[in-house]
C-alpha cells in the first residue's frame, strides 16, 4: 500500500539521521 510505502520510506529516513547524529557525537 502507498501508506506503507510512505511510513518505510520514512522510518528509513530516520534511521539514517540516527546515524548521522551518531557519527557526529562519536568525534
Amino acid at each position: 500500500e502507498d501508506i506503507a510505502k510512505e511510513f518505510s520510506q520514512i522510518y528509513t529516513s530516520n534511521n539514517a539521521n540516527e546515524e548521522e547524529k551518531r557519527k557526529r557525537n562519536a568525534i
